[in-house]
């Protein structure tokens, strides 16, 4: 049976430490959802007021953080200098939790990486990576 969407619900913000994920977290948040945050061990305090710390690193602790939320939010982010090593792991991770929770997965997409184009706003169009991380990038989201 497909899910109904409802207005609220709980989520789990991966990364709510970071500038997206402290954003999205307070937001959800404010609207009204049960927030919980994942951030690295010790980094508790970045976590935004009114929003559950959860300190994780590995794709178990994601796993087990994620029972019960009806949606995850990636928002991880890897350092520049380590994002090929870590951006698939970390991606993979999210979807690990997702899938063995139920929940719905968000993973922003990121422009900046990509060449700008009219024919880049429909959806069956070919995505010109520019850059390294861009590429890097494509091989997650597409």
């Amino acid at each position: 049976m497909p899910r109904v969407a409802k207005n609220t619900g709980t989520i789990l913000v991966l990364g709510a430490g970071g500038r997206l994920g402290f954003t999205a977290a307070e937001a959800f948040r404010d609207a009204g959802w049960t927030v919980k945050g994942l951030v690295r061990p010790k980094k508790s305090h970045f976590v935004p007021k009114g929003v559950e710390p959860v300190e994780a690193v590995t794709r178990d602790e994601a796993v087990q953080a994620a029972q019960g939320c009806d949606v995850i939010l990636n928002a991880f982010n890897p350092v520049i200098t380590e994002w090929d090593r870590n951006a698939l792991s970390l991606a993979y991770a999210a979807i690990a939790a997702a899938e063995g929770s139920g929940a719905t997965l968000m993973f922003p997409g990121s422009v900046c990486a990509r060449r700008a184009t009219a024919a880049c706003a429909r959806s069956f169009c070919a995505r010109a990576t520019i850059t390294a991380r861009g590429a890097a990038r494509g091989s997650i989201s597409w």
